[in-house]
């Protein structure tokens, strides 16, 4: 080199560019990213990547490597897709509670009973009457309001729309002047001579008179329409149902309660711990009922919160007997699923969703309140039974076809569905077994004419009268309870996930960490140590450097 230094001396107007050549170049951002990539990819616990920044090795290689790995990671990446959309879609899974739920903690169904024959005879013949609407003939205007406030109370009778009866009357009605024709028709033999049997107790003071979409009807075991409804307190409900006590929808019984509840519950099974009804009807009433040709009663069974849905209903005959075996079906919520959404969970709790006619959220009394609404947006009145609710209008005789209307737009379209009326977390229903037979009257004829030889009276005359019996029981004495669960909770999401990186490409928690690391620590360090020009801090360009100087 000293040699060329005094040679150049001696060249006057020498090129020194000629000595520059041999300068060296600092690596470009290129070359150092080139080779920080392979380090990382020979350090890294992802599988099949080192392969891809391995030096001095074909292109061959590297693309076959390359079409692996992708391959691999979109499968995995599907899989976790679908993993993913479980967890949105189906948190939730419904399975059996470990233990067995005894019937003493829930309470006894309410057994609401509506007579076919909803109107004495002797006050006034609605078949009568209707057979002279349809006639034309004319009809006093005691009998045209009888006959208005009783078709109400009177479902299902095509003859209405057919004629055009439905069409006729007001379309609004007072409510005071509808409960007081309806309390004068109702059949005294029901009234009198029906009585309930629970536990040790019997007597018609079991029954409370109660109205619904049936007119007056017997229920036992219900609540009051003030803690059913949205009515202010001065508003006369006609139901004198004893108020709750020492009970709770949400809650369920207080363990010190003991007997001194209400709703009533059952603490053995069988018919001896049951419910039983003994109906009287006469002769002539069933004949000429508004609901004819039906005889009988409607019973249905339902929760005591809830109101009466009469297209659940249960037959019972005149002179028969019918027992219904009864297996509660209870479903309750995890801990954990509470602070889920209700569109995650699928339902309800207690406190998540008011609603405007009803005090309390359960599925049926959600789905009772999109009929009225729905009758209520089309007809602008509601139906007798909600009381008058708000100062609202009562539907009157005239509006009777614009509820039919209503009830089948209701039914047959997704109106309904639009009330999104989803299940309470907490939710009880009453699965029934029923069994029937002929009910054997001889015995109380002869007891009949036993009495009336020692001149004791009854209230009716037994001979006119047909006699229905009922029975309500538990079938067992415990039920086994289902309980909303998480299907894939969080914990469980991000193991399944892990899971499948792990199993495809060896991806986990300290590969994620390692990426961060490469993109920023080691990347800080590398600079302090050797430099921007070096950040890469490979040997071989540090190597490579030194050696052209």
């Amino acid at each position: 080199m000293e040699m060329l230094n005094d040679q150049t001396k001696n060249i006057p107007n020498a090129d020194l560019s000629v000595v520059n050549v041999y300068k060296p170049k600092n690596p470009t951002w290129k070359e150092n990213l080139s080779f920080y990539f392979s380090e990382y990819c020979g350090a890294t616990s992802i599988h099949g990547v080192q392969y891809l920044g391995e030096r001095r090795r074909l292109l061959i290689e590297k693309i076959v490597w390359a079409v692996i790995i992708t391959t691999v990671w979109c499968i995995c990446i599907y899989l976790i897709t679908q993993t993913y959309n479980k967890w949105v879609t189906s948190p939730v899974i419904v399975t059996f509670a470990t233990t067995e739920t005894p019937i003493s903690d829930i309470p006894f169904p309410t057994v609401t009973i509506s007579p076919e024959a909803n109107a004495d005879i002797t006050v006034f013949n609605y078949t009568d009457v209707l057979i002279k609407k349809v006639l034309g003939s004319d009809v006093t205007d005691e009998e045209k309001q009888y006959f208005d406030a009783l078709s109400l109370a009177c479902q299902g009778f095509d003859l209405m729309d057919d004629y055009g009866i439905g069409k006729t009357g007001n379309v609004t009605i007072e409510l005071e002047d509808l409960l007081k024709i309806l309390n004068v028709v109702v059949p005294v033999t029901f009234v009198n001579a029906s009585y309930g049997m629970w536990q040790d107790q019997q007597g018609s003071e079991l029954l409370t008179k109660t109205i619904s979409s049936t007119g007056f009807s017997f229920a036992f075991n219900s609540l009051s329409h003030l803690e059913i409804l949205n009515v202010p307190d001065d508003v006369e409900t006609h139901s004198k149902a004893a108020p709750k006590k020492n009970w709770s929808l949400d809650e369920g019984y207080s363990k010190k309660a003991g007997r001194d509840v209400f709703p009533r519950r059952a603490f053995v099974s069988g018919m001896n711990g049951g419910f039983s009804f003994v109906g009287a009807t006469l002769d002539g009433d069933s004949k000429y009922s508004c609901n004819a040709p039906l005889t009988g009663y409607k019973v249905t069974l339902h929760h005591p919160s809830e109101f009466p849905d009469w297209d659940k209903q249960i037959r019972l005959p005149l002179n028969q007997a019918v027992l219904v075996a009864i297996k509660p079906r209870m479903i309750t919520i995890s801990d954990k699923l509470k602070s889920y959404k209700p569109e995650a969970r699928k339902c309800y709790l207690g406190d998540e969703r008011k609603l405007r006619f009803f005090k309390s959220y359960t599925q049926q009394n959600c789905l009772h309140e999109c009929r009225l609404n729905t009758t209520l947006n089309v007809c602008n009145c509601l139906p007798f039974y909600m009381l008058g609710f708000g100062g609202i209008p009562i539907c009157g005789p005239g509006s009777i076809s614009c509820v039919n209307k209503a009830t089948e737009q209701y039914t047959l379209t997704e109106g309904n569905q639009k009330c999104n009326c989803l299940p309470s977390c907490t939710s009880l229903e009453y699965d029934v077994e029923i069994s029937q037979t002929d009910c054997d009257l001889n015995l109380m004829m002869s007891l009949i004419a036993m009495l009336e030889q020692k001149n004791i009276s009854l209230d009716i005359n037994i001979r006119s009268a047909h006699l229905s019996l009922l029975i309500v029981y538990y079938k067992e004495m415990q039920f086994l309870t289902s309980q909303r669960n998480e299907l894939y909770g969080y914990v469980d999401f991000f193991s399944n996930t892990g899971g499948l990186l792990g199993l495809f490409i060896g991806f986990s928690v300290t590969s994620f960490i390692e990426i961060l690391y490469f993109l920023t620590l080691r990347l800080r360090c590398n600079i302090s140590i050797f430099g921007k020009r070096f950040w890469s801090g490979s040997s071989e360009l540090i190597d490579n450097y030194n050696s052209a100087k």
